[in-house]
């Protein structure tokens, strides 16, 4: 969250140092879409994890800190990331199917975009509320937040009026804009707020294709028919 959009830095003939560009002065890596050089020190490089064994045990791209993508909040990214998997896990052709995972990168959940199977209810707790429609383990990528990006000052516009009307879909993404999912978002929205000792869910907000994105992701192992809960704080 205290990290800034980004913006692609172009400076012509003149390293990112020198030029203070403003990957620089954001103390951010230079990605992919910056127009600095492409032997730039400051490049992202990607992940270094591979598919292959090493030791008895394949190397994973996910809740392992090994992994540079993954310890940075951010997915791995097929064009820097192929030695991980990545590429085969995100092909349309496997994409659907959970067996593609099985000793390949499984930090790219936002980009591959297959939600556990949720449903929209009555809630225990508070109005409408979202429910398993499957088995949840835990780790599992159960969704992404949705909504309008918008400015945090025009965030707070529209949180007085929330207020008001005591309801709010407003969810910090980074460090100048929030997502706003009254209108334009998903049945995500319907999860309600529990602290952190009795949610079943955490949010994890992940640098994808250079887009802040926001993916829930199951705390424990949740039963078929559970109302599911993240601590908003």
């Amino acid at each position: 969250e205290d990290r800034p959009p980004y913006y692609p830095c172009s400076h012509p003939g003149e390293s990112c140092s020198s030029a203070q560009c403003i990957c620089f002065r954001n103390n951010v890596p230079c990605e992919k879409m910056c127009s600095c050089d492409a032997s730039c020190d400051r490049k992202w490089q990607g992940c270094s994890c591979s598919t292959k064994t090493r030791k008895g045990q394949k190397h994973v791209c996910f809740e392992d800190d090994r992994c540079a993508c993954y310890g940075l909040n951010r997915e791995c990214d097929p064009d820097l990331c192929g030695t991980c998997g990545v590429c085969e896990v995100l092909d349309p052709l496997h994409r659907p199917h959970d067996t593609i995972l099985s000793g390949r990168c499984n930090n790219a959940n936002i980009q591959r975009g297959v939600a556990k199977r949720t449903l929209l209810g009555t809630s225990m707790v508070h109005g409408f509320g979202l429910y398993a429609g499957q088995k949840i383990v835990e780790h599992d990528f159960v969704g992404e937040y949705k909504g309008e990006i918008i400015t945090k000052s025009e965030s707070d516009r529209r949180a007085a009026v929330y207020e008001h009307q005591k309801l709010s879909y407003l969810f910090s993404l980074n460090k100048t804009q929030e997502i706003d999912s009254t209108y334009f978002g998903n049945k995500v929205r319907f999860i309600n707020h529990a602290d952190s000792k009795k949610a079943n869910l955490y949010p994890r907000i992940m640098l994808v294709n250079l887009v802040h994105r926001i993916g829930l992701f199951g705390s424990r192992h949740v039963k078929n028919g559970e109302e599911l809960f993240f601590d908003y704080g």
